[in-house]
């Protein structure tokens, strides 16, 4: 199983203790199950692990969270301007030869969230989505960076992976599946706002996507695929 990227709330001042308990419990239950776990670090869980991306079936597939997509992680949020400011900061800093490498991309993408944080530490209720009600035009920025999201994702893949056919993303909370050519684009969603989580299961070269149903306290997959992707 992977989790890609916002397995939990794990830098946010108010939400980490029960954060870290809830990601200790994932791994037990993991464990218990024989089930690999793979994490892969997001923006809202930059020391969950070092790793973050990773290339299935040979190179084929790419799972990422998707917050380096945009040098502003997350183009709608109040701390864009300062996100912005740092991945630029930090990809002026390496060498000029590793500029254009997926590692240095991500590396830079992490500084950029480590930024934003550094800022709420200091002022929680900075951000989040009562934060947003408060600035209306923040709302706008989602919908606009949702449309263009796709054409953002395949330039992404054209530049950082261009073996890749498939790319696996999350982080925008908008579920969808875009083909653009002979790539692919498959976002998860989010089960937070607006809640609408997908599964991608793979097997052999074939990828399903999959709706995850909730009720109450409880979640499951559907059996039926609403798209499949053979790789």
């Amino acid at each position: 199983m992977v989790v890609n990227g916002d397995v939990a709330e794990l830098y946010d001042p108010r939400y980490i203790a029960a954060a870290e308990k809830e990601t200790l419990r994932l791994q037990e239950l993991c464990e218990e199950d024989n089930v690999k776990l793979t994490l892969l670090a997001g923006n809202h869980d930059p020391y969950v692990t070092e790793q973050r991306y990773l290339y299935l079936a040979d190179g084929k597939v790419l799972i990422t969270h998707g917050d380096t997509i945009d040098p502003a992680i997350a183009p709608w949020c109040a701390t864009a301007p300062i996100m912005r400011e740092t991945f630029a900061r930090t990809i002026a800093s390496v060498p000029v030869e590793t500029r254009q490498s997926l590692e240095t991309r991500l590396l830079a993408t992490h500084h950029a969230a480590l930024a934003k944080w550094d800022v709420i530490t200091n002022d929680p209720h900075k951000v989040g989505f009562k934060r947003m009600l408060r600035r209306p035009w923040s709302f706008f920025h989602v919908i606009q960076y949702w449309r263009r999201f796709p054409r953002e994702a395949e330039k992404f893949m054209e530049q950082y992976a261009p073996s890749a056919k498939v790319l696996v993303t999350g982080h925008t909370h908008r579920q969808g599946v875009w083909r653009r050519g002979e790539r692919t684009i498959i976002n998860t969603g989010a089960y937070a706002f607006p809640a609408k989580p997908r599964v991608v299961r793979m097997e052999g070269d074939r990828l399903t996507v999959h709706h995850v149903d909730r009720l109450g306290d409880t979640f499951s997959v559907r059996a039926d695929p609403i798209a499949v992707v053979d790789v």
